[in-house]
Parts: structure tokens; sequence; C-alpha cells
């Protein structure tokens, strides 16, 4: 070795395998340092001999440091959420710091919508409801298919629950039995339904009625359609039922 440092030597820094080397040349390769005994081109420093000579061995390994105290834990929370104009950009930003950080918000408003063509607000039934009757069945429900015999707890499938008081202002009534009759909206509790004045009469064989109120019915009140002058023979009748909101 001590005829090489008084030759002097070329630092060339990495081995590369596409790079010529001169005699005296002086590289790293996987840690270790080598010195160049000969002119050479991809000749590995650790397994030629003939052409590098090992200055300085890599080193072991050592003992493995002592683990770190733990970190203190972070946190994401949401601050504030304000509302922007509309077309703006929605914005968020940072009030905590980066270990606890505090969201707050930006969000735009919508653009307005435009308005509506409608003039009211009324619920109304302009598809009718097909009811299969005879005057074993005299009681329809306005608002499903249902027919039954009564109105009380033991047979309510009638009725229909108003949850919301509403004015009634129409009633269209298409009957196809053979006789007249008179079709009467109850409205009550159930065991204690009380006729209404909101009805219509309708001539005998596929005859039509129509009534207009207004008629007041409460929150938490029932209805149903009574018929009288009904027949035992099987009949279709149609109905339908406008209640506006109050």
């Amino acid at each position: 070795y001590t005829t090489l440092f008084r030759s002097g030597m070329n630092f060339r820094d990495a081995w590369s395998s596409a790079t010529h080397y001169s005699t005296r040349d002086v590289v790293t390769y996987s840690g270790s340092t080598y010195y160049a005994q000969a002119d050479n081109t991809g000749e590995e420093p650790d397994t030629s001999a003939t052409y590098w000579a090992l200055l300085a061995q890599v080193g072991s390994t050592g003992p493995t440091g002592a683990a770190g105290a733990a970190g203190a834990s972070a946190s994401v929370t949401v601050g504030t959420v304000q509302t922007l104009a509309a077309g703006s950009s929605a914005t968020v930003s940072n009030s905590g710091t980066a270990q606890n950080v505090v969201l707050n918000f930006g969000i735009p408003q919508g653009t307005a919508g435009s308005g509506g063509s409608g003039t009211g607000n009324s619920v109304e039934s302009f598809l009718s409801i097909n009811h299969i009757m005879t005057n074993a069945k005299p009681y329809l429900s306005l608002t499903s298919p249902n027919v039954s015999s009564g109105e009380s707890a033991t047979d309510p499938s009638a009725l229909t629950w108003v949850p919301r008081s509403c004015s009634a202002v129409r009633l269209d009534v298409y009957s196809t039995q053979t006789s007249a009759g008179v079709a009467t909206i109850h409205v009550g509790t159930i065991g204690a339904m009380g006729t209404n004045s909101l009805s219509c009469s309708f001539a005998a064989n596929a005859h039509s009625c129509t009534t207009a109120g207004p008629m007041s019915i409460t929150a938490g009140q029932f209805i149903d359609l009574y018929f009288t002058g009904a027949t035992s023979s099987t009949t279709n009748v149609w109905t339908s039922f406008e209640c506006d909101p109050q």
C-alpha cells in the first residue's frame, strides 16, 4: 500500500461498468474503496483482483439504536362553516396548528331558482280510484281501492287518516250501479264518523256527479265516502277527491 500512495491516486467516485479506468484510479463500490492496478473497463472491483486492489473494506452494520419517544397525537376538527355569495369559490383554512388542525369552510350558496308557474298548493287526486262494492260494503276509501262494511275499529280499512288540516274543495264520483244514489263524505274519528255536507247525487246506470266545497278537515281526523242506494250487485265506482292544505 505504501507504493500505491507514493505513486499517487486519481479518485473517480463510484465505479461504473461503462467507464474506462486507468492504473491508479480509485473508486468506491458497495461501500468499499478499490485501487486500479491495471487499465480496465467493466471489471467489477470486488471480483476482479487482477485489476483492482482493496483499499478500505466497508464496515459492518452497527447495533440498532434505542427507540425514540412516542410523538404527540394529532387531531382534526371542524371550526366554522360560513355561507358565501352565490357564484363564489369554496374556501377552506386551518386556524389551528399543523398537529391539531381546525378546518374552517366557506360554502357558496346556490343560485336562486326560477319562479314556478303554479298558482296554488293543492293536493289533488286528479286520477280516479276504482272500487268494487255492493250494498254490504258501502264505505269507500278516498285514497285506495279499499271498501268496508263499517267505520268501527273492527273494520277501519276504508278510513283515511288526515295528518294535516286541509279544505276539501271537490268530489267527483262515477258509478255503474243500476240504481240512483248519493255519495257523502264522512269525517270524524274511528268509531265516531259523522255525515258531512260535501255529497253528490248520481243517476242510475253509469252516471257521474260532482260537488264543490270548501269543507274544512282538521288534522288528525279520518275521512271516507259513504254510498246510499247501493244494490247487492257488484258495482264499479270511481272516485276523485281534492283537498287543499291549510
